[in-house]
């Protein structure tokens, strides 16, 4: 559509012959005009640059594109580092307005100036002939001195334009000289550049049509044809991959855990050898280094290993409640004695450990439960402190803390190991048999004791310490307490059995 200059009409109404011309709208719409036509020249010097840019890449590849601030272009970020800016034109526009009218006589409006004259851009290009690469303006070889004006090579010069005076000047020596190309509007589309992208390159179309294509930045990457492979016994598998974006200071290298990796960089793939037995967490690291800019990609390949079978949970597995405290004690004795059965042996405290608990969480290895034993108070929130009563101790010593025998089982959480196959246990640091529901005999041959049988009940586990006798030397042994339960408790006691109730 041809453009059109618009006429701006100097209208000075007079009223009274005393009334003065205000010409401040038109001057505020020239001033206004004045930076258009600023703005609307550099943004086509811009494209000029970015034509001779684009003309001469000579190898480099475009690694970013950006929109600008404005939306109306784009950023173009090369290989190199370097950059141009590009726009891609505006909205036809009016022209270069013509002058305001004289004011009239008193009473009568100043007549409208003339029609400004028909304005053009520039529509710049390019054109090679004979290998030669030159500029054209409106599809025609820019002349300077007669010949036409390279973009790139010898002699190459980038155009600068301006609007001066209602009309488009261009120089080709840096300004110091201007020729008239014709007049000028204040914007168009005619000097856009246009940019596609495509798959490998963006494709940038100059306002004559021209195109001119720039190949993107390869992109540094490293991909594997398999980023985890099944372990298998004693075999091998190859993973190949793919590198882009390399050049000749490039080099992979491959690192393994858990199972051999070799690489075949001239094939470009890793064989993978995998041992007789699993390892858990095995991988291979596969990673490229470009030395030219340091920049490395890597990839993991991860080997996924047989889930070794949870282990089975122990049968003893459970919280329980104390049921019997039970002591094998005296030389000769036939019985294991319930401890609160002789309660005059104790302080009150005693009657605290009967509602305790136990909670055990064991895994099976092997014949071994191993895991966790943790012993509470119950809900009086107390433990029995172990204490034989003055009265009842014939050394006449007072008081005895016997907690070495009948506190063994560690307060709190221990680690606890039970082989099922023969019973033997430990809890915490301490030794103990632990037992099942069933019949169990005890014989002390050195004790006189034969074949004394314990009874754990149907829904109960047990388990049992060996007690500390009392030293001989401490003491001189009395006929009278033979059989008693100073003996029992204090003097010889031989086995201390808790048992307890599954809940």
């Amino acid at each position: 559509m041809k453009k059109i200059l618009v006429s701006i009409l100097a209208v000075a109404a007079l009223l009274c012959s005393c009334s003065k011309f205000d010409d401040s709208a038109i001057r505020d719409r020239i001033k206004a005009l004045d930076a258009r036509c600023e703005a609307l020249s550099s943004k086509l010097n811009d494209n000029a640059k970015a034509i001779s840019a684009l003309v001469k890449l000579e190898g480099k590849t475009i690694s970013g594109v950006y929109r600008t601030k404005d939306n109306d272009g784009w950023y173009i970020l090369f290989s190199d580092g370097s950059n141009i800016c590009i726009y891609n034109g505006e909205d036809g526009s009016v022209g270069q307005p013509g002058q305001p009218g004289q004011p009239g006589t008193p009473g009568d409006p100043g007549k409208p100036g003339g029609k400004g004259d028909d304005g053009v851009q520039p529509v710049l290009g390019v054109k090679e002939v004979n290998g030669i690469v030159y500029w054209t303006v409106n599809g025609e070889l820019v002349l300077y001195n007669g010949a036409p004006v390279p973009v790139s090579g010898t002699g190459s010069v980038t155009p600068q334009f301006k609007i001066e005076g209602g009309k488009w000047l261009v120089s080709y020596n840096g300004g110091t000289s201007w020729e008239e190309i014709g007049p000028a509007t204040v914007s168009g589309t005619a000097s856009g550049i246009t940019l596609e992208e495509q798959e490998d390159a963006f494709v940038f179309t100059l306002a004559d049509g021209t195109k001119i294509s720039v190949p993107k930045t390869a992109v540094f990457k490293l991909v594997v044809s398999e980023q985890e492979v099944e372990f298998a016994a004693s075999s091998s598998v190859n993973v190949s991959y793919t590198l882009t974006g390399a050049d000749e200071t490039t080099k992979v290298v491959v690192s393994a855990q858990g199972v051999s990796a070799v690489l075949d960089a001239e094939n470009a793939k890793v064989a993978i050898t995998f041992p007789a037995e699993a390892v858990q967490g095995s991988y291979v690291l596969l990673r490229a280094i470009r030395n030219s800019d340091s920049a490395v990609v890597s990839q993991y390949i991860t080997v996924k290993t047989p889930q070794a079978p949870a282990p089975d949970p122990s049968p003893i597995d459970g919280t329980y409640k104390v049921n019997s405290l039970k002591v094998l004690g005296c030389v000769g004795t036939g019985a294991f004695v319930e401890v609160k059965d002789k309660s005059w042996m104790w302080n009150s405290s005693m009657n605290n450990e009967y509602d305790n608990m136990l909670e055990i969480t064991a895994t099976m290895s092997g014949t071994n439960a191993v895991g966790k034993a943790k012993y509470s108070a119950g809900a009086d929130g107390k433990f029995w402190d172990y204490v034989l009563v003055a009265d009842k101790n014939k050394l006449e010593t007072g008081a005895v803390d016997l907690s070495n025998n009948y506190g063994q089982l560690p307060h709190g959480e221990s680690d606890i190991t039970v082989n099922l196959a023969d019973g033997t246990a430990k809890v915490g640091s301490v030794n103990a048999k632990a037992m099942v529901a069933g019949s169990y005999p005890y014989t002390i041959k050195e004790a006189y004791v034969d074949n004394v049988v314990l009874t754990v009940p149907e829904g109960c586990i047990a388990i049992a310490f060996q007690c500390s006798l009392y030293p001989n030397d401490k003491y001189t042994w009395d006929t009278t307490w033979s059989n008693t339960d100073f003996e029992r408790f204090m003097l010889r006691p031989f086995v201390y059995v808790m048992i307890f109730q599954k809940q």
